[in-house]
């Protein structure tokens, strides 16, 4: 019921928006947060939930172990390639590796999207990561149907 409050729809998407303080959510541990993915999954009946685990940094595997998948927004540079290592090698490190076969790398296409006058959820939808996201659920959903 209290979700409720809070998502917002665009079309036939639902979202909840960023905080408003994000350091807020650092004082929700991983474990919570994965339980509420749970219970979005089971009791709402989403089909695919979108989540930016960004903010948990080494917290975030809690979260990633009830995903099937994990996409991994990449660039080619060198500070992006050393994050990337160091969360690879942050997972063999504590036992985690097996979460490692679920990320699949994606290289996003640039769309001017960032930029604090074009940060407006109904841009994103419409932009060509969007419709990339869009072709990546169906052919997971087929994945997952096969």
């Amino acid at each position: 019921m209290r979700l409720s409050g809070i998502v917002h729809s665009i079309g036939n998407m639902d979202y909840i928006p960023p905080a408003r303080y994000p350091e807020d959510l650092a004082h929700i541990p991983a474990e919570q947060m994965a339980e509420l993915i749970r219970k979005l999954a089971a009791d709402c009946g989403y089909e695919i939930i979108i989540l930016d685990v960004g903010n948990y940094g080494h917290q975030a595997a809690p979260i990633l172990s009830v995903c099937q998948i994990v996409y991994m927004p990449i660039k080619e540079d060198g500070i992006s390639s050393a994050k990337i290592w160091e969360f690879e090698a942050y997972a063999e490190r504590t036992g985690n590796s097996g979460m490692l076969d679920k990320v699949k790398k994606l290289k996003l296409p640039y769309t001017g999207i960032g930029r604090r006058e074009n940060y407006e959820l109904s841009s994103f939808c419409g932009a060509s990561w969007g419709i990339m996201w869009r072709k990546l659920m169906r052919g997971s959903r087929e994945e997952m149907e096969c």
